[in-house]
């Protein structure tokens, strides 16, 4: 957690002084504004039915290192690293904090003593999937089952109203930003689709029929197909069933969308669409509808959903959640290389949008 007098001129020091936000790009002076931060508040969106998915943010460290032996009893000492420590050339220091985030930790200048706190540990993939169960939660566990919990796996499958919605982990535990699916995870999606599907094309490229009653299916993933190392194998496998029509992802905190034309069957495959992130400009969040259009054919329409933060910032005291929600959206804009001149925003066929595609098989 950044304070007031953390060292180096890198932060910017919303209650006064010296930094390069201040300096270079005319970021202002915000009094109490990481002690109103941190301030308990309502959030009425948990309220409304939710399906969960784990991604890198919440298996490695900053989204890219692996939780070694060594890091994680340093995260509840007294020590806490500032800047890089000597010793380590800045062109390696990617590479180290992925593979050994620990080697951060020196003494000297570049650590600063700090309450230790036994809750400041690191949650493995078992312990966030049983959080999501809670006497409140909508569905049941967010989505995750108790084969989840059983087998410490964050995929599952959750079916609404003759839609088949499948969460893929897509988490690499060996560390760095991009993700992948395990081979028990393959073979455990493609069961999924099957149960669904009253034909699909098998491993050999040939016809399967089923009895199996068909139904829709949504994908959705913290990766997309562009940071998925195996992402042309998972195209390849999704493609062999019909029913599969949306592939919902975020990660790369950008606005996004990209048709998957099936390679052999004309007017087949599916639509990905990937949403920015609430933090980064545009502060964004994403409606998406999927809709019977008629005449063999279906829809989905995207909308892009703004928060309720105040449009011109509260120029005395931050006090309400309005207040901090329009500041927060003004910083974004300003932030350089990821506001208002960042490609985050997307074009305008990747936000307000309705897609078409054929029906994969008929609806009663």
């Amino acid at each position: 957690m950044q304070t007031q007098d953390w060292p180096d001129d890198v932060f910017w020091r919303p209650d006064g002084g010296d930094d390069v936000w201040r300096e270079r790009w005319g970021f202002p002076d915000r009094p109490r504004l990481l002690e109103q931060a941190l301030a308990e508040f309502e959030s009425e969106g948990l309220l409304v039915p939710w399906l969960a998915c784990y991604g890198n943010h919440e298996a490695l460290v900053q989204g890219v290192g692996v939780v070694t032996a060594e890091l994680a009893a340093r995260m509840v000492g007294g020590r806490k690293p500032s800047r890089l420590r000597p010793g380590v050339p800045r062109a390696d220091a990617l590479e180290v904090f992925t593979t050994a985030p620990h080697e951060f930790f020196g003494e000297g200048d570049g650590s600063l003593a700090v309450p230790a706190d036994p809750d400041r540990r690191p949650v493995d993939r078992r312990e966030f999937v049983d959080l999501h169960f809670t006497p409140a939660a909508r569905p049941a566990g967010h989505g995750f089952t108790e084969r989840n919990r059983r087998d410490g796996t964050a995929y599952y499958a959750h079916d609404v109203d003759g839609v088949r919605f499948i969460a893929l982990d897509t988490t690499s535990l060996a560390g760095g930003s991009d993700g992948r699916l395990d081979e028990a995870q393959f073979r455990w999606l493609e069961e999924e689709l099957a149960a669904v599907s009253g034909r699909y094309a098998g491993r050999d490229g040939q016809e399967v029929t089923t009895d199996h009653d068909d139904a829709l299916v949504v994908l959705f993933s913290h990766h997309g197909s562009g940071t998925l190392t195996d992402g042309p194998q998972l195209a390849a496998l999704v493609h062999r069933f019909p029913n599969v029509v949306l592939w919902l992802n975020g990660h790369t905190h950008t606005n996004a969308v990209r048709a998957h034309p099936h390679p052999t069957v004309v007017g087949g495959g599916f639509w990905e669409v990937t949403t920015c992130a609430v933090m980064d400009w545009p502060c964004q969040a994403r409606v998406v509808e999927l809709l019977d259009a008629g005449d063999g054919f279906l829809a989905v329409a995207c909308t892009m959903l703004d928060h309720e933060g105040r449009v011109v910032p509260a120029e005395g005291p931050l006090l309400s959640g309005s207040d901090l929600a329009g500041l927060h959206r003004e910083l974004a804009g300003n932030a350089p290389w990821a506001g208002f001149d960042s490609p985050t925003s997307g074009t305008a066929v990747d936000r307000n949008v309705v897609l078409g595609l054929r029906a994969p098989f008929p609806r009663g």
